[in-house]
């Protein structure tokens, strides 16, 4: 799944990305409430109450995805552990935070891509371009660029 949240929350600076287990990142990137709490720091604009949006900050602050308020990263990168091999695999599944925008990203499967998100990284949408090869090489390079920088929080 693909999709895009209006971002209403400030954006901390401190770190760059955050890498959570791939059962972790489904559980938030599937659970509409947890998505729309990450990008929005006003319970009235969601439309839950003041306690639940309070018990949802706190698992959000647990994980490391918000600090003071803010979000706590650029780019939060999934990822699964290869017993076989003893390495760490980064899955194609990623919660982008842009200028305006939220988006979860599943380069997985499927080729619906939010055009929230295309524009969020620049993409001009052209007829006979393969969209999703854009967006898989761009945010490849952010992954690789903050990868460089080191990695934050490791969940």
């Amino acid at each position: 799944m693909n999709s895009c949240y209006e971002l209403r929350r400030e954006f901390d600076g401190s770190s760059n990305i955050v890498m959570l287990s791939i059962d972790t990142f489904n559980k938030i990137s599937r659970n509409d409430i947890l998505l729309k709490v990450l990008s929005c720091s006003d319970f009235k604009l969601i439309g839950i109450s003041k306690s639940y949006y309070y018990y949802v900050l706190k698992k959000l602050q647990e994980f490391n995805l918000i600090r003071d308020n803010k979000i706590n990263f650029k780019l939060l990168a999934s990822y699964s552990y290869d017993y076989k091999n003893n390495s760490i695999k980064i899955e194609p599944k990623f919660i982008l935070v842009g200028k305006k925008l939220l988006c979860v990203v599943n380069l997985k499967n499927g080729k619906y891509i939010d055009p929230g998100l295309l524009e969020e990284l620049e993409i001009k949408d052209g007829r006979n371009v393969n969209l999703r090869e854009k967006v898989i090489n761009i945010i490849s390079e952010i992954l690789s660029e903050y990868l460089k920088r080191g990695v934050i929080y490791v969940a």
